[in-house]
């Protein structure tokens, strides 16, 4: 089967004497001698001239990214999921690959805590991001794995822990969590459910925000629930239940009462392709 690159728009600067034109076969583009701008709708990479340049393999998806191709469809050849920071090592990588694709989860928050039978709110889920990020020459790249909200004792009123962020390099981030589930306010008023990351960066060509966490009524931001949920997290992980923590990567963690703590936001996680 042909692999391919659906609607992935490919331009390059035309050198000083002659024009060669580029091929892209199997998924892997050869443009001599040119510099090559690739570009996909809020991202643009120059690269720099090189005989075979291999951009990514793909397959056709039922569930596709907008740009037509789906790195979800992929099996990735490093994966990151212990929170903190790492290394990333470019020597990893084959020479004549000059693009990799980066998946980016950001971590959930906890739910809120209650000191009465009213629970808090549920924890909202991390930021979800693809990046394309062009090749270093050499040595490594930063790597930081956020780390899901801290659980909210049980009997305790405070608001849910943040997730922390997750980021590939400085140029590709998905934000955690940044509000957790709120308190509950009174033996009958709930809290909000807390909100969702973000993601940001040059090279991010498609992001889905995190969810909201479910609100314990009588709260009316997010959506009222007698036992309310954290939210799950985009392109992730369910988020938790019944006082259990949001799964990783990303979901939001359930709230707490007086009798149960909240639970934990799920980790964030990185996955790279090539």
């Amino acid at each position: 089967m042909i692999m391919f690159l659906a609607l992935l728009l490919i331009s390059f600067a035309a050198p000083a004497l002659a024009q060669v034109p580029c091929a892209v076969v199997n998924g892997v583009l050869t443009c001599p001698a040119q510099t090559l701008t690739i570009q996909i709708p809020g991202y643009t990479a120059e690269l720099p001239p090189s005989t075979t340049t291999t951009i990514i393999q793909s397959v056709p998806s039922s569930s596709p990214s907008p740009s037509g191709f789906d790195i979800r469809a992929l099996i990735p050849r490093v994966q990151y999921k212990q929170p903190g920071s790492q290394l990333f090592d470019w020597a990893m990588v084959p020479p004549e690959t000059q693009v990799v694709a980066v998946r980016i989860h950001g971590a959930g928050s906890s739910g809120g805590g209650s000191p009465w039978i009213q629970f808090g709110g549920g924890g909202g889920s991390g930021g979800y991001i693809e990046c394309l990020v062009p090749r270093a020459s050499t040595g490594s790249t930063s790597v930081m794995i956020g780390a899901g909200g801290a659980r909210v004792p049980a009997g305790i009123q405070a608001h849910g822990v943040p997730g922390g962020d997750t980021s590939f390099g400085p140029e590709c981030v998905a934000h955690g969590s940044p509000l957790g589930g709120q308190q509950a306010y009174g033996p009958s008023t709930g809290g909000d459910g807390g909100s969702g990351g973000y993601g940001r960066g040059a090279h991010v060509w498609f992001a889905i925000p995190g969810g909201q966490g479910d609100a314990s009524p009588p709260q009316f931001n997010g959506v009222n629930m007698t036992f309310p949920r954290g939210a799950s997290a985009p392109h992730g992980a369910t988020g938790g239940n019944n006082w259990q923590c949001g799964l990783s990567p990303g979901g939001g963690g359930a709230p707490g009462n007086n009798q149960f703590p909240s639970g934990c936001g799920g980790d964030g996680w990185i996955e790279i392709y090539w």
